[in-house]
């Protein structure tokens, strides 16, 4: 067997296989022999066809099953034997094939580019605050205070103000056409929390009930609906009911009902050791993007296209799930900004991931059974399970793996900021 090696980029090869015309003609004749063993032809016993007649009937399918049992058995060995990893499916191109004729064939595949110099000491990186004051706690009671409180009619009337819920008959004109099936009857809304389009706070906020008015508005050009887009629009709404949030008093009674905790003392303390885990997670996954912007800027490097393409379909999936579970919906011109977005993403995860694992090569990080257990610990607590939940879950092989790349991902993490130069900078 001949072999021989074509670098078409760092991270693509090409690998030209030669096979020996003795070895076709070997493989071919046990191909035919088989074939003759159980062949069924008109006027011969299975297995008593001449070679010929066998042959002729069958000569075009041995050899279609001969050029993939060489290639399959050959293959292996040739990346074997160069010291080859292929990283993705190599794509196989057949030469021409006879039964009395060597065989070629090549194979095109991606490798892991290979990294000469890492770049990742002293990176300069800032550190988000992780302080969380006791306004911060404050404001958390206030969201639960309105979280828990009712609506009740205003009375006497006032006007609307910020804060105050209402609903409105309205009907919508689009580019002077009235749009019947965008109108709404006795449709809620809730003032100053950012839910409502501006130009129709607006027009509700200083009127009472029975009052009418108008918001003009012009629609983007990525509307969901292609008949708004960039079109101007015009809500002619009717305030029907006026209702004001009645707040519950802040006292132990509402801590116990609304948390479970028994004073209010013990709710602030339980709120605010929840804004801290909250505000440290934030602030590592901030110190984890600026390690892979900088790591990217740091240590450029052709990308094997596969896995790219791998990381940009996971980006792809969660993205969809993160959609529907919002009930959005993209357009075509969107969806396709949104895909190079992904890409882009993709590749720098990818190029941080590559270095990270060369760092972990060249500094012998290494995953230990105390790290795998307090990676299930954490997992526990988040999820309220026992470890022993948590351990059974991760026992199929690929959450396993999913597992131990995330422990070694955190070590690597660790590793680097050990070697960077960090500035604080106010909480996130």
């Amino acid at each position: 067997m001949q072999v021989s090696v074509t670098r078409l980029s760092s991270v693509s090869l090409e690998l030209s296989i030669l096979l020996p015309v003795e070895v076709v003609s070997k493989k071919y004749d046990e191909g035919l022999a088989k074939v003759a063993k159980t062949a069924h032809l008109k006027g011969f016993r299975p297995g008593k066809a001449p070679r010929h007649v066998v042959q002729q009937m069958f000569g075009p399918r041995i050899l279609s099953d001969l050029a993939n049992e060489l290639v399959n058995e050959s293959l292996p060995k040739a990346l074997e034997t160069e010291k080859l990893a292929p990283i993705n499916q190599p794509q196989v191109a057949i030469g021409s094939l006879g039964k009395a004729e060597a065989f070629s064939y090549k194979a095109t595949f991606e490798v892991q580019p290979t990294i000469e110099t890492i770049h990742f000491e002293g990176l300069e990186l800032t550190r988000p605050s992780t302080d969380v004051t006791d306004q911060d706690v404050e404001s958390e009671v206030v969201k639960l205070q309105r979280f828990s409180g009712d609506f009740k009619d205003v009375t006497p009337a006032r006007p609307v103000v910020k804060g105050d819920a209402v609903t409105v008959d309205f009907t919508l004109t689009v580019g002077g056409e009235n749009k019947e099936d965008a109108g709404g009857q006795g449709v809620r809304l809730e003032l100053g929390d950012g839910s409502v389009l501006a130009a129709l706070e607006t027009a509700i906020l200083g009127k009472t009930v029975g009052e009418a008015g108008e918001a003009s508005i012009t629609f983007g050009s990525d509307h969901p609906r292609e008949d708004f887009r960039g079109k101007a629009a015009v809500f002619a709404l009717t305030i029907r009911t006026h209702l004001e949030r009645v707040l519950p008093e802040v006292d132990d009674a509402f801590a116990k009902k609304a948390t479970g905790e028994d004073t209010v003392d013990a709710m602030k303390s339980m709120m605010r050791a929840r804004l801290q885990k909250a505000a440290k997670e934030r602030s590592e996954m901030a110190l984890a993007n600026q390690i892979v912007e900088l790591l990217n800027d740091k240590n450029p490097m052709d990308l094997p296209n596969s896995l790219v393409e791998q990381q940009q379909r996971i980006l792809e999936g969660e993205y969809v799930q993160r959609l529907r579970r919002m009930g959005g919906r993209l357009t075509e011109e969107q969806a396709s900004q949104i895909q190079l977005q992904l890409r882009s993403e993709a590749e720098k995860k990818v190029r941080a991931g590559l270095v990270m694992a060369e760092i972990a090569k060249r500094n012998e990080l290494r995953i230990e059974e105390a790290d795998i257990e307090k990676a299930y610990e954490e997992l526990a607590a988040e999820s309220g399970k026992n470890v022993a939940k948590v351990k059974a879950e991760y026992r199929e092989p690929a959450r396993q793996q999913f597992l131990l790349g995330m422990v070694l991902e955190d070590k690597v993490l660790t590793f680097i900021e050990s070697k960077a130069v960090f500035s604080v900078a106010a909480a996130v």
